[in-house]
């Protein structure tokens, strides 16, 4: 199943649809850019169920939510049917977002690890469409996760409930089995791999953050910012960067 049908999947609309909570990092931009961004013209990437949309609309002047999955879409439009008319929802996907023109954005975002879920050159050319719609200095924040944590999805978590624990057996021989030697994966600066997300429907981007830093310098993003998952709080210790393990990081940078 590739990763576009996997998201048209009701069960997976369904999921998305529940989730209202910002994850910590997400709160930490949210609060340093309040006030700013009623001046704002926004776009949320892969806005899904609509979990950002509950905080983000109505605090900028223009909101635009996109996904290239037209069932997410419907839900969202659905969901915000008494949103401003500042606020739409439209299927769009990332790689070639011609839809809107050049410098239109000041802020974009792309949660919740959406730019994980296409190959390594389908990535780069997002990350240039995202370049050309921001606004010089607009600002770009997306997640993605971490290489360094890979020793997490290739290990099984203790629990003493029997049926849970055979559970997570099988999902543990079935990651092993679906993934090549995993010393090699660890040594990449970043894998595709398959990490039993949505049931093992899913194949998932890890980048080491050194290298993610790394790429997007390549292309020319410039004043980059590191937020950990777990605490929301900013990494300015790069040092950190070579062992840190959270198991996906925020990224936050400028054009």
């Amino acid at each position: 199943m590739s990763n576009r049908k996997a998201y048209e999947a009701k069960n997976v609309v369904k999921e998305y649809s529940a989730q209202k909570h910002l994850q910590k990092a997400e709160e930490t931009i949210l609060k340093r850019f309040k006030e700013r961004f009623k001046k704002m013209k926004m776009l949320d990437i892969g806005v899904g169920g609509g979990r950002t949309t509950y905080h983000f609309a109505n605090l900028v002047k223009e909101y635009v939510g996109i996904d290239y999955s037209k069932n997410m879409v419907k839900e969202c439009i659905k969901k915000f049917p008494n949103y401003s008319n500042k606020t739409s929802f439209k299927v769009c996907d990332a790689r070639s977002m011609r839809i809107f023109n050049n410098d239109y954005f000041d802020f974009i975002l792309f949660s919740f690890n959406g730019i994980d879920y296409m190959s390594h050159q389908d990535r780069l050319k997002t990350l240039e469409e995202i370049k050309r719609l921001c606004k010089k200095n607009g600002f770009f924040c997306f997640s993605t996760h971490n290489l360094q944590s890979i020793g997490k999805v290739f290990s099984i978590q203790i629990s003493y409930n029997p049926i849970k624990m055979i559970w997570r057996f099988f999902c543990y021989l079935r990651i092993i089995f679906s993934n090549k030697n995993i010393k090699k994966i660890k040594d990449k600066n970043y894998a595709i791999i398959n990490d039993g997300a949505h049931r093992f429907k899913l194949r998932t981007f890890y980048i080491k953050p050194k290298e993610q830093i790394k790429q997007l310098n390549h292309l020319g993003f410039k004043n980059i910012q590191i937020y950990s998952s777990l605490t929301g709080e900013e990494i300015k210790n790069k040092k950190k960067l070579n062992w840190i393990k959270d198991s996906w990081l925020y990224f936050h940078c400028q054009v």
